[in-house]
């Protein structure tokens, strides 16, 4: 997944912080740090007691879900949406993600980085 940069998104530059947060992946400016999901890009292999081998990546999704504003509403906000909010969050508590290993199946590219996990395999809730 990569972020596109804010001058792609608006031409200007100017709604939204430098570093760029509309996600190429699914086209969508989060509302908050807090309100998107982080994906881990390595592969961690996780063994059980009878030496049984899993493969898996891992997902941070945001315990209340995730959500975005319309590309309107995101400019109305201007250049500090995201970083006001995680202070204003912060200062009330945090925010909360749910701790989740996304499985791999055989088959499955495991050898880079940059290529997810498709998006239907199984995810196990590892604790919030």
């Amino acid at each position: 997944m990569k972020w596109a940069s804010s001058s792609a998104m608006n031409g200007s530059g100017s709604a939204l912080p430098r570093a760029g947060l509309k996600c190429e992946r699914n086209g969508i400016v989060p509302a908050s740090f807090g309100t998107v999901n982080y994906w881990g890009v390595h592969v961690f292999a996780f063994v059980n007691a009878k030496g049984d081998k899993q493969l898996g990546k891992w997902i941070f999704e945001p315990v209340g879900g995730t959500s975005s504003p319309s590309d309107d509403e995101a400019k109305a906000e201007g250049a500090s949406l995201l970083f006001d909010d995680v202070r204003e969050r912060v200062a009330l508590g945090g925010v909360a993600f749910d701790f989740v290993l996304q499985l791999a199946q055989p088959g499955d590219r495991i050898d880079s980085a940059v290529v997810p996990l498709p998006d239907e395999r199984r995810k196990v809730n590892m604790g919030a």
